[in-house]
């Protein structure tokens, strides 16, 4: 969930409805993923930038929720960078990644091939650290 959006709705919202949301929050029946304040363009844009948006927005679901995102969804990127796995997997610490946008030869390749879960090594200087398992929204 992009926090400019969540963040924005959360402030008009009455505090027996955001107790309401916590509670649902804490007991695991609503998971905010993702939680970067916008989703950035993985392909062009500085890593810092990154590291600024995911830190706003999951210092936010801290602050509010106890918790930061275990998984990651990125609906619209164009193109995918190691460095975005590096940082989803090993410095953020997502579990996983889903994501909506993957080049139709290599869609038709995973899924001829049963890989459509992949292992996304982001360094092999840190290993499996920097590492994220990837879920294509759009093969699944």
């Amino acid at each position: 969930m992009m926090q400019a959006f969540f963040q924005r709705w959360w402030r008009d919202q009455s505090e027996l409805v955001q107790d309401t949301v916590k509670k649902l929050v804490s007991s695991g029946q609503l998971e905010l993923i993702n939680g970067g304040m916008c989703m950035h363009d993985e392909a062009a844009t500085h890593y810092i930038d990154m590291i600024d948006q995911t830190t706003l927005g999951h210092r936010f679901i801290k602050q509010e929720f106890g918790q930061t995102p275990r998984i990651g969804w990125q609906i619209d990127p164009f193109g995918h960078s190691a460095v975005q796995a590096y940082l989803l997997g090993a410095e953020v610490g997502f579990d996983s990644l889903f994501f909506g946008r993957i080049d139709y030869q290599d869609r038709a390749k995973r899924k001829d091939e049963k890989s459509l879960e992949f292992v996304w090594q982001g360094s092999k200087t840190f290993g499996s650290s920097a590492q994220a398992r990837l879920y294509s929204l759009s093969l699944l």
